[in-house]
């Protein structure tokens, strides 16, 4: 096998335009997972406090039900509910 360095000098203006096109779409693709990953972080905080105001109601919800109404395991509500009491 032979590896093959190109400058790019050695490139043609479609291939410069396209290494150019890549280099935006993964910079645009890098804002969008940053955005992904702050709202995600926001939903689960959002999570963390509704579980925890369902737990504080003077006849509490069950949690296996607000679990089951996030879409969440039992066991993650818990672990969301002890986190917050740790804190």
């Amino acid at each position: 096998m032979v590896i093959v360095s190109v400058g790019l000098t050695d490139l043609d203006d479609n291939s410069r335009g396209q290494r150019s096109e890549i280099l935006k779409a993964l910079v645009q693709n890098y804002r969008r997972r940053t955005r992904a990953e702050h709202e995600l972080s926001e939903a689960r905080e959002e999570l963390s406090v509704l579980l925890r105001r369902g737990v504080s109601l003077p006849s509490p919800l069950k949690v296996a039900v607000m679990a089951r109404e996030a879409r969440i395991s039992r066991e993650t509500a818990h672990k969301l509910l002890r986190r917050i009491e740790r804190v």
